[in-house]
């Protein structure tokens, strides 16, 4: 996985989508906090499938998430 330097290039700030209103596209109501919240769900559990050793950096992440976006990411422990 490549890791960028913030002080190097621009982080980009997700808070702010986060907090925005849901969307209405025509009869469609999209919540950008609940796609955000669905897709690192998603690929959190997928990463600790592929490498159950690394959980405790996922759960670092998820509580992050949760502080620095107001984001509830699902727990990505594998049932045993």
């Amino acid at each position: 996985m490549q890791q960028t330097n913030p002080l190097q290039h621009q982080v980009i700030d997700m808070q702010r989508w986060t907090q925005m209103n849901d969307l209405y596209l025509f009869e469609k109501k999209i919540s950008l906090k609940t796609e955000i919240q669905d897709y690192l769900s998603q690929h959190f559990y997928e990463l600790n499938a592929h490498t159950p050793q690394d959980y405790r950096t996922y759960e670092h992440i998820r509580v992050l998430c949760q502080d620095k976006l107001n984001v509830n990411v699902l727990r990505s422990h594998l049932p045993a």
